[in-house]
């Protein structure tokens, strides 16, 4: 008897709770893929920042002129875009 057996595989549940199931489960999927996508976006973006140095000294306490790191050994490239140089 085929039809008995779905009916014992399905634990006798109604076919509209199966549905609001199904419909809950891929709300919640399609909210954790929006959630990770965000995420991801701004790990990205984290990532191309990276390779700037970047200070937030703007609001400190501490009075104009104080020494809050000496540089001793740097690395500086400068990247022309050739507005105004030569050829």
């Amino acid at each position: 008897m085929p039809g008995k057996k779905k009916k014992q595989e399905k634990g006798g549940i109604p076919m509209i709770a199966m549905n609001t199931f199904q419909n809950n489960a891929e709300k919640s999927t399609s909210r954790l893929k929006d959630v990770h996508a965000e995420k991801i976006g701004a790990i990205s973006q984290d990532l191309n920042d990276m390779d700037k140095m970047k200070f937030g000294f703007d609001n400190s306490l501490i009075y104009k002129g104080k020494i809050l790191f000496t540089a001793r050994t740097s690395t500086f490239a400068m990247v022309t875009s050739g507005y105004g140089s030569e050829p």
